[in-house]
């Protein structure tokens, strides 16, 4: 029994004698305090601290406190942690820290002021932080105000604002105090002092908006929500799967009467090209031409009839890839919007735009409240806040562009900016505004791009239109491969007929992957010299490189 005890005392006095500990075995004999405040409130505080350790510490924690800026520690290399919220600085010596030092700690507090109902203002300053884990025996301070005033100057100590003996003087703008008999560790004093209106300049202040930036997008996000539901929902689209191609429907036309995406007139060719109204042919320039097989009447619509008119106007054969030809598609695609706008929509349907532009204005000022609660006071600071306010709404358009794009799967397009808005929302929200509105106004995003991938509420007719698109897209997205050999021996030009169908509905490589490395026949309406290939895939990825040169896709090369 004896020979345990004994291993249990000699293991015990190791362990303490091992144990890093930076609270035990120091006591901080004579503490500093001064604070210098400016005339918005925010303070620049000097800690000189002298303790005496008895035994040696490799390593030293030094607390700060919360919500403080410029921090350091002269003399001393630290390293800084964060612990629940609180600043530390942690002092590495491997030799071991032991006798009297003495730390001269430098940090700024923003914004110690608080405005009440009354017009006046609390000045709230922390001297000594809740964090010493040492017993301070001697402590001054001394808080320069930023001019003279009247007021009476209380001292509040620990989480419940308990009352402290203080003895203090009052010179001028100049607060000079002591403590009698120190502090015990964990111990904190704060200076409350309540002063009268205008005492601080209040305006150019960190976070001054935040609060009605909180309302006003709680208040947007509630509307925006409401004029949805009243004006722009749908029912959900007939699940059904279908074969055939949607009646009346082109295939450069999915885009927009399927989700109000933008018609591609470079399909509308390649289109043409597949009914046999034109034959589409590459130079050995690697130039795009088209050339007129058979004139197009009223089995087409009115506005294709003017385009193709109107690309043939000079002679039987025109080039495919200039600025020309692509305004005349440009003109046929807004033609094609109003003549869907007709036949698509309710006549009780709102307009998108509203709720879109609502969602973007959310974001608007989530991006606002960000840079307002990360500048620091400045006298200038709005003339870096407006720009973030107005650059924040083309952001959140751009958002919920990348949403509906994805939606419907064609993403890619705009993924540079989408990634630069990502990457400054980041930032703003972990230095400024935090996470929780910028969640919310991502959300809005989502919600509003999703609430307007229909565009307005849909007639009877623009729901069936969905549907057939739908059941069609469902069709290509699961036709197998033995199902699409069959096809190709009712018809050999049965691929190249489909594949503008497929690629408008984001489908175009998965179709051609479905043909396995099945022979094709060469296309009827393309010739190129330059192309070789003999299967789906090969020919699909020609058909991308041409439809990108039609489009004006600088650095294409056929």
């Amino acid at each position: 029994m004896k020979r345990l005890t004994r291993w249990l005392l000699t293991a015990l006095i190791l362990i303490l004698c091992t144990v890093n500990v930076f609270a035990a075995d120091a006591a901080v004999t004579k503490m500093d305090v001064n604070c210098i405040v400016d005339r918005y409130g925010s303070s620049t505080t000097t800690v000189t601290a002298e303790v005496i350790f008895d035994t040696a510490s490799d390593e030293i924690w030094i607390p700060v406190g919360t919500d403080v800026r410029s921090v350091s520690l002269s003399g001393y290399r630290v390293s800084k942690k964060t612990v629940d919220g609180s600043l530390w600085l942690v002092l590495k010596n491997s030799e071991g820290t032991i006798g009297t030092r003495t730390f001269v700690l430098t940090f700024k507090q923003p914004r110690n002021v608080t405005l009440n109902s009354d017009k006046t203002q609390t000045f709230d300053l922390q001297l000594v932080c809740p964090l010493w884990t040492w017993n301070v025996e001697t402590l001054t301070f001394s808080v320069t105000m930023p001019k003279a005033f009247d007021a009476k100057t209380t001292y509040q100590s620990g989480y419940f604002a308990d009352a402290v003996q203080v003895e203090d003087e009052i010179e001028g703008q100049t607060i000079r105090g002591s403590v009698p008999g120190g502090l015990l560790d964990r111990e904190s004093i704060d200076l409350v002092m309540t002063l009268p209106q205008g005492y601080f300049r209040l305006r150019n202040l960190r976070g001054g908006t935040a609060s009605v930036d909180v309302v006003l997008i709680g208040a947007l996000a509630l509307l925006c929500l409401v004029y949805w539901f009243c004006t722009l929902r749908n029912p959900l689209p007939k699940q059904q799967s279908r074969q055939l191609s949607p009646d009346g429907v082109f295939a450069w036309e999915f885009p927009y009467v399927g989700s109000c995406g933008a018609p591609d007139p470079a399909l509308l060719i390649t289109e043409w090209a597949s009914l046999g109204y034109l034959t589409i042919s590459v130079t050995s320039q690697g130039r795009v031409s088209l050339r007129a097989r058979i004139p197009m009447s009223n089995e087409r619509k009115t506005y294709e009839q003017k385009a193709f008119a109107a690309l043939f106007r000079k002679g039987p054969v025109c080039a495919g890839d200039t600025p020309r030809c692509r305004k005349i598609g440009a003109r046929a695609a807004r033609t094609c919007r109003a003549f869907w706008n007709r036949r698509l929509f309710s006549r009780s349907s709102g307009s998108p735009r509203i709720l879109e532009a609502g969602a973007a204005v959310i974001f608007a000022l989530t991006w606002f409240r960000a840079i307002d609660l990360l500048l620091p006071v400045w006298t200038l600071r709005v003339l870096l806040m407006i720009p973030v306010l107005i650059l924040g709404f083309p952001a959140g358009q751009i958002l919920q562009r990348s949403i509906q794009d994805a939606l419907r799967h064609t993403p890619g397009r705009r993924v540079l900016p989408v990634l630069l808005v990502l990457l400054a929302t980041a930032l703003l929200s972990q230095f400024g505004g935090g996470w929780p509105m910028t969640l919310l106004s991502l959300l809005a995003q989502a919600l509003a791009a999703a609430g307007t991938y229909y565009g307005g509420r849909r007639s009877a007719n623009g729901m069936e239109r969905i549907a057939q698109i739908r059941a069609f897209r469902r069709y290509l997205k699961t036709a197998n491969t033995h199902h699409l050999q069959l096809m190709l021996n009712q018809d050999g030009q049965y691929f190249y007929d489909v594949l503008p169908y497929a690629e408008a509905l984001g489908l175009g490589r998965r179709f051609a992957r479905r043909f396995a490395n099945i022979q094709l026949e060469p296309c009827a309406w393309l010739q190129d010299n330059s192309y070789h290939g003999h299967t789906a895939a090969d020919f699909f990825r020609h058909y991308r490189k041409l439809l990108k040169k039609m489009r004006g896709v600088s650095g294409v090369r056929l």
